[in-house]
């Protein structure tokens, strides 16, 4: 498929990595199995997860542009879509704390649960400072307001439930994100690995 010009430029507006856009360009390594009501992809690190969801998101800003009476200039609806880098967002919202920005962070907290898509990438990669982390308070309040309002969440994880359970302590939390967003798992070649040796 290719995309009109403007997808990368909105992408970027949702601070979706540069390198992430690359995912624009050539064949879908992996198909993002998430329909309207959301899901995740859970499995080997470097398989293409956050690719897939990548090109999910692009799929639905063409849709945004192609519907636009001037494409060049077609921007998000607000409160569309969301995306988080969760290693990189969950320390930003700590840092935010402990800076005293808290209407910055009541309004990240307010966006991540009232969009109607919200992208999480590589939950359970984040460092927690023990079972009371802040940044795992807030994912736990944001998963529990959506699974409530049955909002779409798509999201990516290098560990298994169980796996990913044990480290947030909290199965009844990944039971919800499983049973409301159901994971594929993948399994294959770490990609960035291959793609380095060749």
């Amino acid at each position: 498929m290719g995309y009109h010009p403007r997808v990368s430029w909105l992408l970027e507006k949702k601070e979706v990595p540069p390198l992430y856009l690359e995912a624009l360009v050539g064949d879908p390594i992996l198909t993002f199995p998430a329909a309207l009501g959301g899901g995740g992809m859970a499995g080997t690190s470097g398989a293409g997860k956050s690719y897939a969801m990548v090109r999910h998101m692009a799929a639905l800003a063409q849709q945004v542009v192609e519907g636009h009476p001037n494409p060049e200039g077609a921007l998000w609806p607000a409160g569309l879509v969301m995306w988080a880098s969760w290693i990189q967002k969950s320390e930003e919202l700590k840092r935010w704390v402990s800076a005293g920005y808290h209407d910055l962070l009541e309004n990240w907290i307010e966006a991540a649960k009232g969009c109607r898509r919200l992208y999480l990438d590589d939950i359970g990669r984040e460092r927690l400072t023990g079972p009371d982390d802040y940044a795992l308070g807030i994912l736990r309040e944001v998963l529990d307001f959506r699974h409530g309002h049955k909002l779409s969440v798509c999201w990516t994880c290098n560990l298994s439930a169980l796996e990913l359970g044990n480290k947030w302590n909290d199965p009844a939390l990944v039971g919800r994100l499983v049973e409301a967003w159901p994971p594929v798992k993948v399994r294959g070649a770490n990609l960035r690995l291959s793609h380095r040796a060749s």
